[in-house]
């Protein structure tokens, strides 16, 4: 069972200077919605998540938030925050976009619960599941540098063995991508909950090299000594990504999708940053009662009061992590918000003995 946290979802920023170059962080956490043909993360994140150019209407059965089956305390790692993201194929494929960087390596880091192809036939062909991208909407045009594929070893329902691999580009065809000669078995966390994949990925802008670890050794921030489990340079057509700036999830069609259950996203600029056992920021505060801020969306200016405790301060972040308010005094409970670029914020509210957190968007 997760923490209750008080933060929301994808910040990059921490009580931690070890977390400096974090670029994305992502705890799922939003609540579980009404399924339909709408992808429900792109719903329920409140704009964290966009629609890739792969747009379909897929099953309404097919992505949903629920609750982490994870136990990263168990390898040395933060407990999680927020719920966790289930998905299957054929919808809409969600991006979360971040800071560009255009030099140098990029990793990220997520637990997965795969859990097979138990109702359709999986495809012969590998398929991404996870990626780098570089995507600038509203342009359809997409790459997928750092990708995990994932390929099962045979096209019968049921199949419990896959392979992971990496690629750095579309995958059509099971040619495409380096594959792991080790096979890996498909997890059932009601089970033992231990018996899940934590990925590490690494791919370097500079020589298009995308390296994956599964279940790596390492300790606190030291970087693996590990073989890593798949590797590879470039794209069969040559060419080079000069550019990272989202993570991609793949709903591809059933057959090529498993059953999966994804969780604590991260993405930086350095092994430790995707490793570290320093937790993201979290509030140990207990939630400011009576609270109420409004109006929101806002242009001008925030009322935010409570009926039970006394205000002491606020602090407003960007989706970035970069603190862009701060105000220790409000006057009539007002926050001037009229300096802010059009945009999603984070608002933190601190009282007496309690905290709160509050997503607002400025028009």
């Amino acid at each position: 069972m997760k923490k209750s946290l008080l933060l929301l979802a994808a910040l990059a920023f921490t009580i931690s200077s070890a977390f400096a170059q974090t670029l994305m962080y992502e705890p799922f956490n939003y609540t579980d919605g009404a399924q339909n043909t709408e992808n429900e993360l792109i719903r329920t994140s409140g704009g964290y998540w966009a629609a890739g150019p792969s747009i379909s209407t897929g099953s309404t059965t097919n992505d949903d938030i629920v609750t982490s089956p994870f136990i990263p305390e168990l390898i040395g790692l933060p407990a999680q925050q927020g719920n966790a993201y289930f998905f299957r194929g054929g919808g809409n494929d969600p991006v979360h976009n971040f800071t560009a960087r255009t030099s140098g390596d990029v990793y990220w880091s997520a637990f997965l619960d795969v859990q097979g192809w138990t109702t359709y036939a999986p495809g012969s062909t590998g398929k991404q599941l996870l990626s780098l991208v570089k995507y600038n909407p509203p342009s359809t045009s997409i790459s997928y540098p750092g990708s995990i594929t994932l390929k099962a070893k045979s096209t019968t329902i049921g199949e419990t063995k896959f392979f992971f691999g990496v690629t750095n580009e579309h995958v059509g065809s099971a040619a495409i991508g380096n594959y792991s000669t080790t096979e890996f078995s498909v997890t059932d966390t009601s089970v033992d909950p231990t018996t899940v994949y934590f990925v590490v990925v690494r791919y370097n802008i500079d020589t298009a090299t995308t390296t994956l670890w599964v279940n790596p050794t390492f300790s606190g921030t030291t970087m693996t000594t590990d073989t890593p489990t798949a590797t590879i340079t470039g794209s069969s057509g040559g060419g080079q990504v000069d550019e990272v700036n989202g993570f991609f999830i793949r709903l591809d069609a059933n057959a090529n999708t498993p059953s999966t259950i994804l969780d604590e996203i991260r993405v930086g600029l350095t092994w430790a940053d995707v490793v570290s056992n320093t937790p993201l920021l979290s509030v140990a505060k207990s939630e400011i009662e009576g609270l109420n801020v409004y109006p929101n969306p806002a242009k001008d200016y925030l009322t935010v009061e409570s009926s039970k405790t006394k205000i002491s301060s606020v602090e407003m972040y960007n989706i970035l992590g970069a603190k862009v308010l701060s105000n220790n005094t409000l006057v009539d409970n007002k926050l001037n918000v009229s300096s802010l670029a059009k945009g999603v914020y984070v608002l933190k509210i601190n009282a007496e003995s309690s905290a709160s957190t509050r997503k607002i968007v400025i028009e």
